[in-house]
């Protein structure tokens, strides 16, 4: 799991009973960093400066807690009093922060060392836990304006003309142009298996503040090259959002609840860490979902995860090779084309003439030329007296074949000399 580290001395926490640990520094789980440092930028609050500082340096100790958010409770946050422990007990905030400021203040005395909270006064906390609640109230609000939608309607909410805003990832989503509408046949024509969650906007109901495309998939775990069948199970793809900091924890927070997995990080990469229930795991690797052959697409969608489409197999998958079988067209082009494994520019290579656009000439069976019709290829002729080089073909006994001019070669008679024939099967035209 990624994670911030605060060290610090919890000796000295006798009047707070669940704290009173010898030589423990606080772990702090990411959501609990993300929202203080979240608060650090927008507010320059001293407190969350203090505690994102507290990393490192001279308060280093041995053993560990993990401090986290209780969406719950939203001025409560999450602990426990043991390393390895997952069971966990909730404390108010402000409770805990002046707890870990007093245990500094201590050690900083006891040791001689540089006190970071020298400067952090009651008031300062107190509009640390009014900040850091309203982030958290923010966060439980938006998630009542979460929707799942499929079908017509993720192509709409691709769309940037229902974006609120036009900032953050949702803003510089590659595919949200109004001319990209027909590169999402995929996720339209199948709404059994793909799905999206959308934040609408409390001021508008009709824009959406962010997006996620959800999977019902097939899970496996992966040795090498070897994949093994774990579960059916249902995956969150990456999450695009106006607000990034303040939105993506939105979304996770509703998969932990609907037994969705999702990306550790919010990027295009197709292996990731997957979390589900708020946790790594490190079992799940490879999701495979069934879309069928879709013949008759011919835009593709671009594709952060599930790029890798098996056309015969009828899946997408996040794996460029699955049960030994390489992948036949990749899903990362942004102009609704693919890559294509089988062919060229999305055409077959014309097998009369091998893709050169031309074949020997029937005439002269390719050699550019033919017998001298008057010399009958002797390339003398004779007068009664004497002989003498055949006019016609200049002594050779051979002319330039009139068909193909002495080349050997004619256009194609299949392909009209392009080279390529039909549409491929696989990528139905749409190529490269």
């Amino acid at each position: 799991m990624s994670s911030f580290f605060i060290y610090t001395d919890m000796r000295k926490l006798q009047t707070y009973e669940s704290f009173i640990i010898n030589e423990m520094y606080l772990f702090i789980e990411e959501e609990f960093y993300e929202t203080i440092d979240n608060i650090m930028r927008k507010y320059d609050d001293p407190v969350a400066k203090v505690l994102i500082k507290l990393g490192g340096g001279d308060f280093e100790k041995l053993r560990q807690t993990d401090l986290s958010i209780d969406l719950d409770n939203v001025g409560m946050i999450k602990f426990t009093n043991h390393p390895g422990n997952e069971k966990k007990q909730s404390a108010t905030l402000g409770k805990v922060v002046n707890s870990i400021i007093k245990a500094v203040r201590q050690w900083a005395i006891e040791y001689h060392l540089d006190d970071p909270t020298a400067d952090i006064i009651e008031k300062d906390v107190n509009n640390f836990v009014t900040r850091y609640k309203g982030e958290i109230q923010i966060r439980k609000d938006l998630s009542k304006h979460l929707e799942v939608v499929s079908g017509e309607d993720i192509r709409k909410y691709y769309n940037e003309e229902n974006y609120y805003e036009k900032k953050g990832e949702l803003g510089k989503s590659c595919m949200r142009h109004t001319h990209k509408g027909n590169f999402f046949d995929l996720y339209v024509n199948n709404p059994d298996v793909c799905q999206m969650l959308i934040l609408r906007s409390p001021e508008d109901n009709e824009k959406i503040l962010g997006r996620a495309l959800l999977w019902n998939c097939s899970v496996y775990t992966k040795t090498g090259w070897r994949e093994k069948f774990l579960k059916q199970g249902k995956l969150m793809d990456r999450i695009y959002a106006t607000d990034q900091a303040s939105m993506v924890y939105v979304f996770t927070d509703w998969a932990n609840k609907n037994g969705y997995y999702y990306k550790e990080y919010q990027d295009n990469s197709d292996t990731f860490t997957a979390m589900l229930n708020g946790q790594e795991n490190t079992e799940a690797k490879v999701f495979a979902v069934e879309v069928g052959s879709n013949s008759d697409i011919d835009n593709y969608p671009y594709l952060d995860t599930l790029k890798y489409y098996y056309i015969n197999q009828g899946i997408i998958s996040n794996s460029e090779n699955m049960f030994g079988i390489d992948y036949d067209l990749m899903m990362d082009e942004m102009n609704g084309t693919v890559d294509c494994q089988h062919c060229d520019d999305g055409y077959t290579e014309c097998s009369s003439c091998t893709g050169k656009g031309q074949q020997d000439c029937d005439d002269c069976s390719g050699n550019g030329n033919t017998l001298c019709s008057i010399c009958d290829g002797d390339g003398v002729i004779s007068d009664g007296e004497e002989e003498h080089d055949c006019d016609e073909c200049g002594g050779q006994g051979s002319i330039d074949c009139y068909i193909c001019g002495g080349s050997g070669q004619v256009e194609c008679g299949d392909c009209k000399g392009n080279g390529k024939l039909d549409k491929c099967t696989y990528c139905n035209g749409a190529g490269k």
